[in-house]
């Protein structure tokens, strides 16, 4: 399990080629170009926006009638070792303004140490905007409605200079992560689902 990048030339591409073949299973994908702005942010990964979304095609997800909605957001970015955002692969995460696309916390590492300036680039982390914010939210809601997508799921979209991307979608995106920007100030997450908790009047306690 893991990552790992090439740099394909014509010296390289036989031994690229020998390497890959001999792992035991794998995906080969061409490498994503981020946008600049995210490359100033921190160049040792790929940084991806996490978007957390709720939606059911029926019902009310949201105490506002919505059937779909964007929860919350957080920029995950490469640390100073790996190659790749994952928090568990010396990757960062921060949270972010679902408003302005502003990240609003120091970046928690996965030993929960807070990071108030990148540790290669040196970038402030707080008040960093994402580029093309908007693009990124309008790129998950559009895909819920195109592909009928209910539930809960988790966005990991990359930025590009032509425009963001997709890199997956998590069937199960779990809770931990997200609240690690909040450990350090010792704040939970449950202002931020209030507004979810919609009450079902078909549900009856003690029935199946």
């Amino acid at each position: 399990l893991g990552a790992q990048s090439f740099v394909v030339n014509e010296d390289s591409i036989d031994s690229v080629y020998d390497e890959t073949m001999a792992l035991p299973k794998g995906v080969v994908e061409e490498f994503v170009m981020q946008h600049d702005e995210m490359n100033r942010l921190s160049p040792t990964a790929v940084n991806t926006v996490r978007i957390v979304t709720i939606s059911n095609k029926t019902k009310a997800v949201k105490k506002d009638g919505s059937k779909a909605d964007i929860v919350y957001c957080m920029i995950k970015m490469g640390g100073a070792t790996g190659c790749v955002d994952n928090l568990h692969g010396g990757g960062l995460g921060a949270a972010v303004d679902l408003e302005t696309g502003e990240i609003i916390t120091p970046a928690i590492s996965d030993f929960v140490v807070p990071h108030v300036y990148h540790p290669v680039t040196g970038t402030k982390i707080p008040g960093f905007k994402i580029p093309l914010f908007e693009e990124v939210k309008e790129l998950a809601m559009r895909t819920i409605d195109e592909l009928g997508l209910e539930g809960y799921l988790g966005w990991d979209i990359a930025v590009t200079n032509k425009g963001p991307v997709i890199i997956e979608i998590n069937a199960t995106p779990g809770v931990t992560l997200l609240q690690l920007p909040y450990v350090p100030e010792k704040k939970g997450m449950k202002h931020i689902f209030d507004d979810y908790l919609v009450e079902d009047p078909s549900f009856v306690k003690g029935e199946e």
